[in-house]
């Protein structure tokens, strides 16, 4: 159906700020700018309100000094009513979702956000925007960053504050609106929303910087074109209209020859999307023709959290049609104790959420050099609502074994069922080398 010029009279425009002139221009000559086109509001950008504090406060202002920021937020939110124009949102929030629990950074980024609230309070605007982080050290796990990003919107949602997410092409874990959508749908509240960017969109799928025709120049499927074209019929199809909080408008110019681009993770991404398009909600399918799995080179005991790629999907089943469905729990397991060795990633990873999901309280064995991974499964099986308790032992030795028995036994009671998914391999001259 097509959109008619009445109906997108209707959708207010805005202009980011940091498109309009430099951080050091005037910030009243921006907004008089601004004022005498059609835009009816600004994206506040976070360098215009810094520059903006130190000029009125006359010393440069620190981006945590939040009571000057405030003060200076408070001013701008009165010229722009002067020059009647709506503060839309403050951005860009970034590198927040994803720190490790307990961790100096995570801490960090949650006083950010909240001296962002404060800011936002102080401006008058409802909504922040939040970019999809590119700090490496992070998990890949999308419940792991979907938990961190629900936190933040239930700091927002007593101010009545929404979160418009978006997914940046050289992103660490989200450089697709689908994996941004994937993120959002496990955030499940009803103040987190999309924030989809035109250049975003195509960088992450369609362009690259490194190449003569500054686009992705190896085929993922059919050709480049058809790719993204489906990619976009996807997204019409899978994200309500109400969910998407803002569509920004940008570009950028192709690189008069081809760079080798300083965010090294532009080629990484061409290999992300060979499992990230074509696909109808996060990824392709494993089931799906063309899926490839990417290639690993580590140490053993190798660290789920390190490898790059989509997290395997633990929660949903093959389809008919080659792609996932949910799976649904049925409460087989309630109220029964699992035991999982080597159910820190991979198989037993996917067991314990399984089982989890069933309704069984679980204990997972690991090694001291995955307790990183371990972390995440338990948090995860936490998400599903169940107990989750993590030993770490060296199950090589009988000691141990008896030890990690006698510990899961005082930690749950009881055990119904056990998983064996951990294991070592040697050679040995005679059986009778074998140990017990």
């Amino acid at each position: 159906m097509a959109i008619s010029r009445i109906s997108l009279d209707l959708i207010p425009i805005s202009i980011a700020t940091v498109s309009v002139g430099n951080p050091s221009d005037p910030f009243e000559d921006k907004l008089a700018a601004i004022s005498g086109t059609k835009f009816q509001g600004i994206e506040l950008g976070f360098p215009d309100l810094v520059s903006f504090a130190s000029k009125i406060h006359k010393k440069e202002i620190e981006e945590d000094d939040y009571d000057r920021l405030c003060s200076a937020g408070s001013e701008i939110a009165a010229l722009c009513k002067r020059y009647n124009l709506e503060i839309i949102m403050l951005q860009p929030f970034s590198n927040f979702e994803g720190w490790e629990r307990g961790s100096k950074e995570r801490s960090e980024a949650f006083s950010r956000a909240k001296g962002w609230i404060r800011i936002m309070q102080a401006v008058g605007t409802t909504m922040l925007q939040l970019g999809s982080t590119d700090s490496n050290n992070v998990s890949r796990s999308l419940e792991v960053l979907a938990s961190d990003i629900r936190e933040l919107a239930d700091l927002l949602a007593p101010h009545s504050f929404r979160l418009a997410y978006e997914n940046w092409c050289w992103a660490t874990v989200s450089p697709t609106w689908a994996r941004a959508w994937a993120i959002v749908q496990r955030v499940d509240r009803p103040n987190v929303g999309l924030c989809l960017d035109t250049f975003q969109t195509c960088g992450g799928e369609y362009g690259d910087p490194t190449t003569a025709s500054g686009l992705i120049e190896k085929d993922i499927h059919h050709s480049l074109e058809k790719s993204f074209t489906y990619s976009l019929y996807v997204l019409t199809k899978s994200v309500p209209k109400e969910k998407i909080y803002v569509l920004q408008i940008s570009d950028a110019y192709k690189p008069p020859t081809p760079n080798d681009c300083p965010i090294n993770s532009i080629r990484q991404l061409v290999q992300l999307l060979k499992m990230t398009t074509h696909r109808e909600g996060e990824k392709l399918s494993q089931f799906e023709k063309g899926h490839e799995v990417p290639i690993h080179h580590q140490e053993n005991p190798g660290k789920q959290y390190k490898m790059a790629g989509p997290d395997p999907i633990n929660d949903q089943l093959p389809s008919k049609d080659g792609g996932y469905e949910p799976y649904k729990a049925a409460g087989k397991l309630k109220g029964k104790k699992a035991l999982i060795t080597g159910g820190d990633s991979g198989i037993g990873r996917a067991i314990a959420i399984l089982y989890a999901m069933e309704g069984a309280e679980l204990t997972i064995v690991y090694t001291e050099e995955e307790e990183k991974d371990a972390q995440d499964t338990m948090h995860m099986v936490k998400e599903k609502g169940r107990k989750c308790h993590i030993l770490s032992a060296d199950l090589r030795t009988s000691s141990a074994c008896k030890k990690v028995i006698e510990e899961t036994y005082h930690i749950m009671g009881t055990i119904n069922i056990l998983v064996l998914n951990h294991g070592t391999q040697s050679m040995k001259d005679s059986i009778d080398d074998v140990s017990e």
